[in-house]
């Protein structure tokens, strides 16, 4: 699984793995659009984990990719 998020974006969401459940998708992408942030996931199916760890796993790539790019959060401002 491939995760690219960018802080300083427009909200663009692009999901394309084979495990996609419409309601995780929907939850994704409005959180990307409404924090515009940019996040690019994809992923390929394996056959041996069920969509519940597929799901897990993608929403703490995601979780992940942000602590990253937050960084120490030091002097970090956000205007809109």
């Amino acid at each position: 699984m491939r995760v690219r998020l960018g802080l300083d974006g427009t909200g663009l969401c692009q999901v394309s793995h084979r495990r996609a459940v419409p309601s995780i998708n929907a939850a994704t992408k409005l959180a990307q659009s409404h924090g515009l942030l940019d996040l690019e996931i994809t992923a390929t199916a394996t056959s041996h984990i069920d969509d519940h760890s597929h799901q897990r796993r993608r929403g703490h790539r995601v979780g992940q990719a942000l602590a990253q790019a937050l960084g120490s959060r030091q002097a970090s401002v956000r205007t809109i």
